[in-house]
């Protein structure tokens, strides 16, 4: 796994749910092999659904079930999410 910005906490990266921590967050519904990220304080409802709403920064992913998933509002880029390695480029990383 390959991260550009800050250090984040990785939790379950060897089974197909993958949680990446930005900041403190709460998840809930982890259900799917999707990727999330969190960059400021949120909690996560229903990741199982196509759309994820991050609570905190208001922004929805759309087709997570697709390779590339883009978050709107901190520009974060997830690419090959179907393999058990993730590679994030955060474009935009800053704390508020």
């Amino acid at each position: 796994m390959r991260y550009c910005g800050e250090a984040p906490e990785f939790a379950g990266l060897s089974s197909p749910q993958c949680v990446i921590m930005g900041k403190v967050a709460k998840f809930a519904g982890l259900s799917s092999p999707q990727c999330v990220i969190v960059l400021q304080v949120s909690e996560f409802a229903d990741l199982s659904s196509p759309q994820c709403v991050i609570a905190g920064k208001v922004a929805k992913s759309a087709d997570l079930s697709s390779p590339q998933c883009v978050i709107v509002g901190k520009v974060a880029k997830f690419a090959d999410l179907s393999s058990p390695q993730y590679s994030i480029w955060v474009a935009h990383l800053q704390s508020e």
